[in-house]
């Protein structure tokens, strides 16, 4: 009777010992090695997040600087020449033209007003569909290692079966999972970096093109008009208006 209580007593104790310190160390390896996976992949994608940082600010300074300069432009155009629009359209000593100079070069300050607010809006979406790809990438791939880490972490319910490799076996099958997502992912989200470089590239050479194909720097220009007005429209000079016309439609 005392040994059967005695074997009892010592029954649990077997079978919480069953799974010995080697294989428990086996296990932890692979946790181990699942978690260095993670680091590898995750630092990518760092890297790949700082780049597209980087890129952002670039993008942000640029589209920030072009509205910065024809904003300012285009007001200090309207804000100078809209007046004088005014003055010429009851300055019967001025020819017609003149007037209507500058109604034409208010007409076109609007005008490049518009095109700018369209070019820019193109770059963006471009930009921003671009970051939407990255970005998504990016975050089902993190979405699946940590999947994959909890995954590993629930194979520890099977330390306490009898069997000693079923826990181990559980926590592989993660592995290797991690390890074709790493194998997978990163080349993946080489191409997604590579295609936002391009996309953050053409967008910006396009908006500078759109306004260089405009002439916009040259239109606004202020010595330009003035030249033209101190020219053909000054009072002084009103002796020859036949001039100023052949000059107007040439």
């Amino acid at each position: 009777m005392k040994i059967f209580i005695l074997i009892c007593c010592f029954l649990p104790l077997t079978v919480c010992a069953y799974i010995s310190e080697k294989d428990l160390y086996q296990y932890t390896v692979l946790h181990s090695n699942i978690r260095l996976i993670n680091q590898v992949v995750s630092s990518y994608m760092l890297a790949v997040d700082n780049k597209t940082q980087w890129m952002a600010q670039r993008f942000h300074d640029n589209i920030s600087s072009v509205r910065e300069d024809f904003g300012e432009w285009y007001a200090v155009f309207k804000a100078k020449y809209e007046p004088k629009a005014a003055e010429f359209a009851h300055n019967l000593n001025l020819s017609e033209d003149c007037h209507q100079y500058i109604l034409d070069g208010l007409k076109e300050n609007d005008l490049h007003k518009d095109q700018l607010k369209n070019y820019t809006i193109e770059a963006i979406q471009s930009w921003s569909a671009g970051l939407q790809e990255v970005y998504g990438k990016l975050s089902v791939t993190r979405l699946a290692l940590a999947s994959i880490e909890m995954e590993a972490y629930r194979c520890g319910d099977l330390l306490k079966k009898s069997d000693d490799t079923l826990a181990y076996n559980c926590t592989r099958k993660a592995l290797e999972k991690a390890e074709t997502i790493k194998e997978k992912a990163i080349p993946e989200i080489y191409e997604e970096a590579k295609d936002l470089i391009k996309i953050h590239n053409t967008a910006l050479n396009c908006l500078h093109q759109s306004i260089k194909d405009r002439n916009m720097a040259i239109f606004y220009d202020s010595f330009r008009t003035d030249d033209w007005l101190a020219t053909f429209c000054s009072e002084s000079e009103e002796t020859d208006n036949d001039d100023r016309l052949v000059y107007h439609t040439e």
